[in-house]
């Protein structure tokens, strides 16, 4: 091989792995990492937990708790208590299913929020909350909850054993919490469990 065709080949190798850097590049970005942004800050997420609560009275259905964490954070789904320091989002949400979570669109009830009674009507989230840089142990962080302004919603997706969970809303700071999350969700069935958002969410999130 004469010096020419050795110049060539190098030539022809070097953009053939160019481009495969990029492809790999492309690849890794079409793939969106699991996280939220609030006031142009971005959390990573890593787990995540899926709790049947119970079934909607009168109504056809079911309502979930979804509590997506950072690495860091661990939720015991019996007792509901978290431990570590992380982030965490954590969301009520109205199937149209009693056993499952079903895929859709949920969108915010702010009229169920407001009145903390009545019908759970299906494919809503009535309750949410972020916490960002939070202790489970002292409860302190910067913690934001849905209020009666929110407006925004989930969409759930579901293949296999797989989730994508992607939700855009607003919170009480009048500032908005966008995010995605793709993976399994660690389920529990506490149906027997009683009925008490609030005390959950002090439980469970707040301490």
């Amino acid at each position: 091989m004469n010096l020419f065709n050795c110049q060539k080949l190098l030539t022809l190798l070097f953009v053939f792995t160019l481009f495969s850097s990029c492809g790999d590049d492309k690849k890794e970005e079409s793939t969106p990492k699991n996280h939220f942004t609030y006031d142009g800050e971005s959390y990573e997420l890593t787990k995540g937990y899926l709790t049947l609560l119970g079934s909607n009275f009168n109504i056809e259905g079911a309502y979930f708790d979804i509590v997506l964490s950072s690495s860091t954070l661990s939720l015991n789904q019996k007792t509901e208590e978290l431990t570590g320091f992380g982030h965490v989002i954590y969301l009520d949400l109205n199937s149209s299913s009693v056993t499952e979570l079903s895929s859709g669109t949920y969108t915010f009830d702010s009229e169920y929020f407001m009145s903390n009674f009545g019908l759970r009507s299906p494919n809503t989230f009535v309750d949410g909350l972020i916490v960002m840089n939070g202790d489970a142990k002292t409860g302190a962080g910067d913690i934001y909850s849905v209020y009666e302004e929110t407006k925004g919603t989930v969409k759930v997706a579901k293949s296999d054993e797989q989730y994508v969970i992607e939700f855009s809303f607003t919170v009480e700071s009048g500032k908005k919490v966008e995010g995605i999350y793709t993976g399994p969700l660690k389920f529990s069935d506490s149906t027997s469990m009683i009925d008490d958002e609030s005390a959950r969410l002090k439980r469970g999130i707040l301490k």
